[in-house]
C-alpha cells in the first residue's frame, strides 16, 4: 500500500543489476516504518527475475564479528567465503585444447606421482565436457570439484587451463587461474605446448600458492584476503545468475560487517549485484558507527538511499482491515489514529491490538467495530509505549518469561530460556504459546523464538528491574559455558550483568577480534573489561593493549589517553619507561615532535644505563624525531645508542628496524653507498628471519638508492624482487607501492609507456580497496607522465583526479605534488598567470612539510616555466634555487638535469 515509488525504484536497480550495473541500496525511517516488509517484497521480485536471494538481519544483542554476511552468505551457497583458510597448495597445472586434449602440463617437483594417477585423467574429462558443452568458447563457469584431499579446477576459455590443489581453492586463486587462461586462450591458436608451458611453470613457482600462510601473523592482510574472497565469490556467484543480498538492521550490524559492506559495494560495481540495506534511523539521528560507514559508501558513490515516511490518509482504512480483518471503523476514530500514528504501520498494528485486548473493538454484526467512543480513547504517542501498555497486560508470570527472554536476545530457544527463567521447559514452551499466539509479541522461527519486531525486545529489556536483568545475563552466561558457547558472547552477558568474571573472556574476545583485524570490536571489548577490572596490574595490561588498537586505527587521542592513564598507575620503572614511550610514539606519529621528545628525555633517566628494551626504544625515537627534523647528526648518534643497546640484548625486531633507519639517514643525506651498506645488513637479517613484510620495504629501499645512484638495472631489479615478495603474501598496498617505485624507474629511463602501464596498475589496486591516498598518489604519477609523454588530455583527467582526492584525503604532500603536476599541465598551454600561482602554492606546501626534494622538483619546473614565458632571469632564479636543493640531499640525477636547464638558458 501506497509505497509505489518505492517499488518503481527497487525495480530500477534490480533491472539495473540484471545489466552488471552493481547497487548498494538503502532503505531508511523509524521502527516500524516498513523496511522489513518492502525488503521481502524486494526479494519476492528478484526471485520472479531469476535473481539468487541471500538475507539476514543483523541482531542487537549480537557481538559476533560477520554475523549478517555469514547468514546472508549460507542463504546462496557461499558461506565458505569468509573462512580464513590458508591458500592452497598448487601441485599441477594444465592447458587443453578441444576435447580436453592435454597441451601443456607444469607439475610441482616432489610430489608422490600416485597422487597424480587418477587426478589428471579426471580434469582431462572434466575439460573434454566443458568443451562439448560450449563448444569454441570451452565453457562458461569455473568448475570445481572435490577429490579426497585435493581438489580439481577448471577455468573456462578458448584454451582452458586446470588445477590440481591439495587444500581448498580460494576465489583468489580461481581468479588467479583464470586471468591465467584468458592469458593463454588470447594466444594464437597455433601455439604450441612448448609456448605455453613457461607460463604454466611461472605460474606454479610464483610462490602464492604453497599452502603456507604468509599472512598468519598479520591481522590486517587477512582481513583484506577475506574481504577480497568475499568480494570475487559474490562476483562469480553473480556470473551464473544475477544476485540479490539484503541487510536489514544495519544500526546493529559490527563494524567489520559495515567495512566488509563497503569493500563488496565498491568491487560489484560492474556485476549483476545488489546490496540491499535497511537501517532505524533513531530519535537522536543515526548511530555513530553506522553513520561513518554510510558516509564513506557515498564518498565513493556507492550508496542510494530511500526514505520511508507513514502511510497516508487514504490508506489507513485498509490497513486496519490487514490487521483486524473485516471492520466497520468510523472515519472521526481512523482520522485520530492517524494523527497519533502518523501511519506507521507498526504503530498502527499496535494501537488497535491493544484496543482489542481492552475491548474497546470487538466483533460485532460480521465485523469488527469501535465500541467506545473515540475521545474517550487513550492512543499513546510512541510505539514503545503502545508496546509497554500491551506488555503489562500479561500475567505477572509470562511478563517475567518475556524479560527473561529479553535478555537472552532477539533470538533465543526454549531451552536457553528455561535456564535463564528456571523453569521447567514445558512450562516455558507453554508460556511462549501464550504470549504468542493471544498476544502476539514473539512467534515461532526454524526452531526457535524471535520477538515479533525488535521495537518489542527493547520494550521489554526496558521494562526489566535491574536486579532480575543482571541474573537474567549470569544464568545466561553460565548456561552458554556449560553448552561451549561464543567466548564473546560469554564475555558480554557476565558484563551486561557487571559480573568480573567477564574480564577474562572480554579479554579473550578482545584479542580474538584483533586476530580478525576487527579493531572496533577489539577496542569496545578491551573498554568493558576496563570498567570491571579493578586491579591496578591488570587495569595497566587492559589500558596498554587498548592504547595499541587505538594507535592502529589511527584515534591518537584515544590512544594517548589509554597510554597516559596506564603511565599513571605504573610502580615499576620499567612499567613508567615504556608507557611512556608509547605516549612518544603516539605523539611523534601526530607530528607533535617536541612533545614526543620531551616524553623520551622525561623517561629515559629512569632506564638509561640498564641495557633493556624500553631505553632502546627511547633512544630509537629520539632519533626519529631528530631525523624528521633534518638533524641527521644527532638522529645517527641516537639510532646508534640505540642499536647498541638491542645488539647487546638481542632484540631482533629493534636491530632491523634501526639499521634500516640509519640507511635512509644515508640516503637522505646522499652518501648512497653506506646507506647500501646498512641496507644489506637489514637485508640480511630479515631475509634470515624470514620475515617478509619488512624485506620487501628494504628491498624497495635498496631500489631507490639504485634509482638516484642512476642505476636503472639495479633499481628494477630490487623492486622487482619486492613486488615478488608483495604479491606472494598479498599485501595490496604493498604491491601498488613496488610498482609505483618500478614505473618511477621506467619514467626515468624515457620509457613513459612502461611507467603509464605500472601506474595504471597500481590505481586499480588502490581502487580496489579504497585507499584513497594510492588513488590521489597513482593518479599525480599518470598525470606527470602523460605530460611529459605530450598526451595533456589525459594528463589534465588524471591531474583533476589527484587534486579531488588530495584534497578529500589531507594529504599536503601529495597536494604539493598535484599543485606542481597542474602548473606544468598550465604552462603546456600558455596560461602563466595560472600556471605560476599553482607553483607558489606547491613551493607554500613543500617548505610547510619539509620535503626538500619536492621542493626542488617544483623550482625546477616553475624555472622551466619562466624561461618558456621569456623571464630569463626568474628562470635562473628558480633553476638555481633547484640545484642548490638538490646538491644538498644528493639527489644526483635531479641536480644533473637543473644543471643542464641553466646551462641551456638563453
Amino acid at each position: 500500500m501506497d509505497r509505489l515509488p518505492e517499488l518503481e525504484r527497487i525495480d530500477g536497480v534490480l533491472r539495473g543489476a540484471s545489466r552488471s550495473e552493481g547497487r548498494f541500496l538503502c532503505l531508511r525511517g523509524e521502527a516500524g516504518i516498513g523496511k522489513t516488509r518492502l525488503l521481502q517484497e524486494a526479494m519476492d521480485r528478484a526471485e520472479r527475475l531469476g535473481f539468487s536471494v541471500g538475507h539476514a538481519a543483523a541482531l542487537s544483542e549480537s557481538v559476533t564479528t560477520y554475523r549478517p554476511w555469514t547468514e546472508a552468505l549460507r542463504e546462496v551457497g557461499l558461506e565458505g567465503l569468509l573462512e580464513d583458510a590458508p591458500p592452497p597448495k598448487l601441485l599441477a597445472v594444465v592447458a587443453f585444447g578441444k576435447q580436453g586434449k592435454v597441451v601443456a602440463t607444469a607439475e610441482r617437483e616432489g610430489v608422490n606421482p600416485t597422487v597424480f594417477g587418477p587426478l589428471h585423467p579426471r580434469l582431462a574429462q572434466l575439460a573434454g565436457d566443458a568443451h562439448r558443452k560450449r563448444g569454441d568458447r570451452g565453457g562458461e563457469g569455473v568448475v570445481v570439484e572435490a577429490a579426497g584431499p585435493h581438489r580439481l579446477v577448471l577455468a573456462p576459455g578458448p584454451r582452458p587451463l586446470g588445477a590440481i590443489l591439495e587444500g581448498r581453492e580460494s576465489e583468489l586463486f580461481v581468479e588467479d587461474l583464470r586471468q591465467l587462461a584468458a592469458s593463454v586462450g588470447g594466444l594464437s591458436r597455433q601455439t604450441t605446448g612448448d609456448e605455453v608451458e613457461p607460463s604454466l611453470r611461472a605460474f606454479l613457482d610464483s610462490g602464492k600458492y604453497e599452502g603456507i600462510d604468509y599472512a598468519r601473523d598479520d591481522a590486517k592482510l587477512r582481513q583484506m584476503r577475506r574481504f577480497e574472497n568475499v568480494a570475487l565469490g559474490v562476483a562469480r556467484k553473480a556470473s551464473e545468475s544475477p544476485l540479490l543480498l539484503v541487510l536489514d538492521d544495519l544500526q546493529w550490524a559490527d563494524p567489520s560487517s559495515l567495512a566488509l559492506l563497503r569493500y563488496v559495494a565498491r568491487n560489484t560495481r560492474r556485476s549483476p549485484v545488489l546490496l540491499l540495506g535497511a537501517y532505524r534511523m533513531e530519535e537522536g539521528g543515526v548511530r555513530p558507527h553506522l553513520q561513518e560507514a554510510l558516509q564513506g559508501i557515498a564518498s565513493e558513490d556507492l550508496l542510494g538511499e530511500v526514505d520511508l515516511a507513514g502511510l497516508t490518509r487514504d490508506h489507513l482504512r485498509d490497513l486496519a482491515d490487514v490487521f483486524l480483518g473485516a471492520h466497520a471503523l468510523g472515519d472521526a476514530f481512523l482520522d485520530a489514529l492517524w494523527r497519533e500514528t502518523q501511519g506507521n504501520p507498526l504503530f498502527v498494528r499496535e494501537v488497535l491490538r491493544g484496543l482489542e485486548e481492552d475491548g474497546a473493538i470487538a466483533l460485532r454484526a460480521g465485523s469488527k467495530r469501535l465500541l467506545r467512543p473515540p475521545e474517550s480513547l487513550s492512543l499513546p504517542q510512541r510505539v514503545r509505549d503502545v508496546i509497554q501498555a500491551r506488555i503489562e497486560r500479561l500475567s505477572k508470570e509470562d511478563r517475567e518469561l518475556l524479560e527473561a527472554a529479553a535478555a537472552c536476545g532477539t533470538r533465543f530457544t526454549a531451552a536457553l530460556l528455561s535456564r535463564v527463567a528456571e523453569r521447567d521447559e514445558a512450562k516455558v514452551l507453554r508460556g511462549l504459546n501464550t504470549i504468542a499466539r493471544v498476544h502476539g509479541l514473539v512467534r515461532g522461527a526454524a526452531g526457535e523464538y524471535v520477538f515479533d519486531h525488535p521495537a518489542v525486545h527493547e520494550a521489554a529489556a526496558e521494562a526489566t528491574p535491574a536486579g532480575p536483568k543482571k541474573e537474567y545475563h549470569l544464568r545466561a552466561a553460565a548456561w552458554l559455558e556449560i553448552a561451549g558457547g561464543r567466548v564473546d558472547e560469554i564475555g558480554e552477558h557476565y558484563y551486561l550483568a557487571g559480573d568480573p568474571k567477564a574480564v577474562p573472556k572480554l579479554r579473550e574476545a578482545a584479542e580474538a577480534a584483533r586476530a580478525r583485524y576487527a579493531n572496533a570490536e577489539a577496542i569496545r571489548f578491551y573498554t568493558e573489561a576496563l570498567s570491571l577490572q579493578e586491579i591496578p596490574e591488570r587495569r595497566i595490561e587492559i589500558l596498554e593493549a587498548l592504547g595499541s588498537v587505538c594507535g592502529l586505527v589511527g584515534d591518537y587521542a584515544a590512544g594517548l589517553a589509554s597510554y597516559t592513564r596506564a603511565q599513571d598507575l605504573a610502580k615499576s620503572g620499567r612499567d613508567r619507561a615504556r608507557m611512556a614511550w608509547r605516549v612518544a610514539d603516539i605523539q611523534f606519529r601526530m607530528g607533535e615532535y617536541d612533545a614526543a621528545l620531551e616524553s623520551c628525555i622525561e623517561a629515559l633517566p629512569i632506564v638509561e644505563g640498564q641495557g633493556v628494551v624500553e631505553e632502546g626504544r627511547l633512544l630509537g625515537t629520539i632519533g626519529n624525531v631528530q631525523y624528521e627534523r633534518g638533524d641527521y647528526d644527532r638522529a645517527l648518534e641516537y639510532y646508534g645508542r640505540s642499536l647498541d643497546v638491542c645488539e647487546n640484548i638481542g632484540f631482533q625486531r629493534g636491530i632491523g628496524a634501526l639499521l634500516g633507519s640509519i640507511g635512509n639517514v644515508y640516503k637522505d643525506r646522499g652518501d648512497y653507498d653506506r646507506a647500501l651498506e646498512y641496507y644489506l645488513r637489514t637485508l640480511e637479517m630479515f631475509e634470515k628471519a624470514e620475515d617478509l613484510d619488512n624485506l620487501a620495504i628494504t628491498l624497495n629501499n635498496i631500489g631507490l638508492v639504485h634509482r638516484h645512484k642512476g642505476d636503472f638495472e639495479q633499481a628494477l631489479k630490487y623492486h622487482g624482487r619486492s613486488l615478488d615478495i608483495v604479491e606472494k603474501i598479498g599485501d595490496q598496498d604493498g604491491i601498488g607501492r613496488s610498482l609505483d617505485n618500478i614505473g618511477n624507474v621506467h619514467g626515468d629511463r624515457g620509457d613513459y609507456d612502461k611507467a603509464l602501464e605500472c601506474y595504471g596498475r597500481a590505481l586499480a589496486i588502490s581502487e580496489k580497496t579504497g585507499n584513497s591516498g594510492g588513488i590521489a598518489e597513482a593518479s599525480t604519477r599518470l598525470a606527470e607522465t602523460s605530460i611529459r609523454k605530450g598526451d595533456l588530455s589525459n594528463a589534465e583527467r588524471h591531474c583533476e583526479r589527484a587534486l579531488s582526492m588530495t584534497t578529500q584525503v589531507g594529504g599536503k604532500g601529495n597536494l604539493g605534488a598535484a599543485k606542481r603536476i597542474r602548473a606544468m599541465l598550465l604552462r603546456r598551454r600558455g596560461r602563466w598567470d595560472e600556471s605560476a600561482a599553482d607553483f607558489d602554492e606547491s613551493l607554500l606546501i613543500c617548505t610547510q612539510v619539509g620535503d626538500p626534494l619536492d621542493e626542488g622538483r617544483t623550482h625546477h619546473e616553475f624555472g622551466l616555466m619562466w624561461k618558456d614565458k621569456g623571464d630569463r632571469e626568474r628562470a635562473r632564479e628558480h633553476l638555481s634555487k633547484a640545484v642548490r636543493l638538490f646538491e644538498r640531499i644528493g639527489a644526483k640525477k635531479e641536480l644533473e638535469r637543473a644543471r643542464q636547464a641553466l646551462r641551456d638558458l638563453p
